[in-house]
């Protein structure tokens, strides 16, 4: 699928040749043969900054349009595909990945982008059992540092009717503290749960036998499950870099109640000293 305003058709694999068509956002690229280019040293700026690539590949897509023959960049293309008109890629001209979510008439229309943070890695993915109420959708975010310290967010953004995108909330693993989002998913039985950090397939506890959920009470003031998310927040002394060495301090379970514009705390339950 195209994902810039004006994905480029070149006449040869580089940036530098002739621009020979352009093609809107959100099409797809039927068909189409990968072409590898292998280049020299040279420098690009990224995040304001000026760096030098020894060496590298860029990869391209030879097509054919209009009977004429041309080339696309990788890097005009989305990278995945999240849910009809729900696409990922990256940002032109910054480091960083993008969300941009399309008219359900005109495909060619952006209702609405996001930029996400690029780190050594990421997973993306529709949530396919959402189980929130007052949205269309959510998309889960997760990316991660891979070097020390290894740390990690994972993002809920909701997408509303008219294609808004909102971002809900998020947990995070740090060198001395960390979250849990407990986010309430629905599953085809017509039961909801709410799963950590909204990851169904690590719903299994493999070494405590038990599930990864949050177990929902109707106590005053919580409000229905498909409204709730539940955070809980734990600080440790040492760090998490050592699991051996680090012990939890402290722990807070806040409730959290989604209208659909934003996330109203409920209340907050916790203390020091914990072990």
């Amino acid at each position: 699928m195209t994902f810039q305003n004006q994905t480029y058709v070149y006449c040869s694999p580089s940036t530098e040749s002739k621009v020979i068509d352009s093609l809107p956002p959100n099409l797809a690229v039927e068909s189409w043969k990968p072409i590898v280019r292998s280049y020299k040293p040279k420098d690009i700026e990224r995040d304001g900054k000026t760096a030098t690539i020894n060496k590298a590949k860029e990869n391209w897509y030879e097509i054919v349009n209009n009977g004429q023959k041309g080339y696309l960049f990788e890097k005009g293309l989305a990278i995945k595909k999240l849910k009809n008109n729900i696409l990922f890629g990256e940002k032109p001209n910054k480091y960083k990945y993008q969300i941009l979510s399309f008219n359900d008439k005109d495909n060619s229309i952006v209702m609405d982008s996001m930029e996400l943070n690029r780190n050594h890695g990421y997973n993306i993915e529709w949530l396919n059992y959402n189980g929130l109420t007052f949205c269309k959708g959510v998309v889960r975010y997760h990316d991660f540092r891979q070097s020390c310290p290894g740390t990690s967010t994972t993002t809920f953004i909701s997408v509303d009717n008219e294609g808004n995108l909102k971002t809900i909330t998020f947990s995070y693993s740090g060198e001395t503290s960390n979250s849990t989002i407990y986010f309430p998913l629905k599953f085809e039985s017509g039961k909801t749960l709410l799963v950590a950090d909204g990851n169904v397939n690590g719903i299994f506890n493999y070494y405590s036998g038990e599930l990864n959920t949050f177990d929902y009470t109707k106590e005053f003031n919580i409000p229905p499950i498909n409204e709730l998310i539940v955070e809980i927040k734990r600080e440790y002394s040492g760090t998490l870099e050592i699991p051996e060495e680090a012990t939890e301090i402290a722990r807070d379970t806040i409730y959290y109640r989604w209208n659909g514009i934003e996330l109203n705390k409920i209340k907050t339950t916790g203390y020091n000293g914990y072990k």
